[in-house]
């Protein structure tokens, strides 16, 4: 990374938004509890706390989306109330949320103005013409390239459409005059190549003088790294408020209610490489035969032994979530082709229902777009994938039986939430991803296909994650798992395959003390 936060001071006495004395409940949960935050012009605020801390809620309370039940909200030093989005925007409060809702068939102009098309006014009508000079303008001025202003929203990566997410910030503020905005950025790095994470610190680096900004983020490094000032929320809380420039991350982690992390790079122990998986002691549990991706590479086998975790790297581009996605029986926008898919030996069709039968589950790590139904209970959310995998047999489910279900399931994954009835909705996006999991096991499979699953996890919540996946593969169960993420890459998996250009150009034997974070970035790029 080139770009870096230097450390900023307040410009003014009066803080640009402040909450005071915070509290909200949903039904018998206190999910916040008499919070006070300051967010000053001039600084980068952190807001960290562990899966269920109350960072959404508070995130909500401050672009009103939802009302405190105690409490007040002071913008420049004078109390508002919000209703609503629009009433945030109004008043100069913006947020780009970790999951942002997108018109998949819009180009990425039409959604950049998206609710502000009023001001391109021409004649009476709206104009397209001047919304995407105003675009294709910004998109310039910003340094943003690969993304043009007539792409389909719904062919951009996750990475992609966060960045016109925070252009569209600017774009929207200069249209109503605001000088300076409050800036909420929930996750911002959770999808972020390193070439974009570039540009997100330049951007926030560019907004910091005349700008109040707030990031949420589980990772301890970026908190202080990035931040001028960290607000710890634990159980509803305020656990800690701390200057980083002077914290350790020993204090942030205690104050988030855990301990550091055990060190990435610790080599594995006698015991544990003993129990790897040697290849060629026992049958493939998962083929994908003569894959190709592209049509000018040449073709490559994949395979995944019976409790082995494969880690699949790679660049954004490289073709490591088209190749996962294609092997989950799903379709990829690339050209790929296989010359067949194999289940414990048996040649299975490509697929969802077939090999979802066959034992194979898959699941995103865009949860929001591909596997939650936040309308649905927890419950009904959990059995979506045993009715599609038992068809007729398991279509009607007594409400009993898939809410003992999946009480069983939130209590293995420790789930934290009041009754297994409760809308998806209404969980932190960890535990949201942990019912997910818990919705992959209901059929008992034998293969799972996991990309980028830890993405926005917490660390208390990925230490379970990568637990379990451990156990799993105790019992056996083969485990692939895409993700962006180094440390996890060298510190859960057994062996790593590396992608580049859409051809497999490196292998790591993570039983081999040798095999570090670094290493596997060098054969990325």
């Amino acid at each position: 990374m080139t770009a870096t936060i230097t450390p900023g001071v307040p410009t003014t006495a009066v803080a640009a938004l402040e909450g005071r004395s915070l509290s909200k409940r949903y039904g018998a949960t206190q999910a916040l509890k008499d919070v006070s935050i300051r967010l000053e012009r001039g600084q980068v605020t952190a807001l960290a706390g562990g899966n269920g801390a109350g960072k959404s809620t508070l995130i909500r309370l401050l672009t009103g989306m939802e009302r405190p039940d105690e409490g007040e909200l002071l913008r420049d030093g004078r109390q508002i109330t919000l209703n609503s989005l629009h009433d945030a925007t109004r008043a100069g409060i913006f947020c780009v949320f970790q999951d942002q809702p997108f018109v998949g068939n819009f180009e990425v102009y039409r959604q950049m103005f998206l609710g502000y098309e009023q001001h391109f006014r021409q004649a009476g009508l709206v104009s397209n013409r001047r919304m995407l000079k105003a675009c294709s303008e910004l998109l310039e001025e910003l340094a943003i390239t690969g993304i043009s202003p007539t792409h389909q929203m719904g062919s951009l990566s996750a990475a992609a459409r966060e960045v016109v997410a925070l252009a569209s910030v600017i774009a929207v503020s200069r249209l109503l005059d605001i000088e300076h905005p409050v800036i909420l950025l929930d996750e911002p790095t959770a999808s972020l190549s390193a070439e974009e994470l570039d540009f997100l610190v330049s951007f926030i680096q560019s907004l910091k003088s005349r700008s109040a900004i707030v990031f949420v983020s589980h990772r301890v490094s970026e908190v202080l790294e990035w931040s001028d000032s960290l607000h710890v929320l634990r159980d509803g809380e305020t656990a800690d408020v701390m200057t980083t420039a002077t914290a350790a991350p020993d204090r942030v982690y205690r104050a988030m209610g855990g301990q550091p992390p055990v060190a990435v790079d610790r080599p594995r122990t006698e015991a544990e490489t003993a129990t790897l998986p040697r290849r060629g002691e026992t049958h493939e549990r998962f083929e994908v035969l003569g894959a190709q991706i592209g049509q000018h590479n040449k073709p490559f086998d994949f395979a995944v032994s019976p409790g082995e975790i494969v880690g699949l790297a790679g660049v954004e581009g490289s073709g490591k979530e088209e190749f996962l996605r294609y092997a989950a029986g799903l379709s990829v926008a690339s050209h790929l082709e296989s010359t067949g898919i194999r289940v414990d030996g048996s040649t299975i069709q490509r697929h969802v229902k077939a090999l979802l039968t066959a034992g194979v589950v898959y699941l995103s790590g865009e949860r929001q777009r591909d596997g939650v139904f936040g309308r649905l209970t927890i419950s009904e959310n959990m059995a979506v994938s045993r009715r599609v995998a038992g068809g007729l047999r398991d279509l009607w489910i007594r409400r009993d039986d898939e809410n003992a279900r999946a009480e069983r399931m939130v209590s293995r994954l420790a789930v934290k939430c009041d009754q297994v009835e409760a809308p998806l909705s209404s969980l932190s996006g960890g535990n949201q991803q942990k019912v997910l999991l818990g919705r992959c096991l209901e059929t008992s499979p034998s293969v799972m296909l996991l990309d980028n699953v830890t993405r926005g996890v917490d660390v208390g919540a990925r230490e379970s994650i990568y637990g379990l996946f451990r156990e799993l593969a105790r019992a056996g169960m083969s485990l692939v798992l895409a993700t962006d993420d180094l440390d996890e890459l060298s510190t859960t998996t057994d062996r790593i395959v590396v992608f580049k250009g859409g051809r497999v150009v490196a292998e790591f034997d993570n039983s081999r003390h040798d095999t570090t974070p670094l290493s596997v970035l060098e054969a990325m790029v």
